[in-house]
């Protein structure tokens, strides 16, 4: 049985326009000296991975934001590479929390959130999602299942859809 909480696939900007929001209120924990930018980040970026993206504010703005583009939201991309690029969003920006409560290692957690929105950066701004990446070698390794995509081969990329063959007639 499929698994109705988690899209099969997301339009490319969208995760596009949600990292460059990640960016934006990234940069303002240390702009405000508070740390609610990451507390918000680290439970977006929960419910991202965990419950469902279509309750996450971030997912809503980009999708409406990608809606009014120009040439629409973009081609249909696969969504687990993104939900584990969210997993590892979600341990390390609740990890940066934590730490930046903690009065002695606050700077650690300024630099742990700093490095998620360095990462950030290359998929709001290249395109390149780290985290997928990381997703494709453990699915080759077998270490994680591959996607169940029907528009997916077994030669198929981790990180987009193949489009289905065109029988030709002879």
């Amino acid at each position: 049985m499929a698994n109705r909480r988690f899209p099969m696939e997301v339009p490319e900007r969208v995760p596009r326009l949600v990292a460059l929001q990640v960016v934006i209120l990234g940069l303002l924990a240390p702009v405000t000296h508070s740390a609610w930018p990451i507390a918000f980040l680290a439970v977006d970026f929960a419910i991202r991975a965990l419950v469902s993206p279509r309750y996450s504010v971030l997912v809503l703005v980009a999708r409406n934001i990608a809606r009014r583009l120009p040439g629409g939201a973009g081609r249909p991309i696969l969504y687990s590479p993104k939900r584990f690029a969210a997993t590892l969003g979600f341990v390390f920006f609740t990890s940066a929390l934590v730490l930046h409560l903690v009065p002695d290692l606050e700077f650690a957690g300024r630099a742990l959130a700093g490095m998620v929105i360095v990462l950030a950066s290359l998929e709001a701004f290249a395109g390149v999602c780290v985290g997928c990446h990381i997703h494709a070698v453990l699915v080759r390794f077998g270490l994680l299942r591959a996607p169940a995509c029907v528009s997916c081969g077994p030669a198929a990329s981790v990180h987009e859809p193949r489009q289905s063959p065109r029988v030709q007639n002879s």
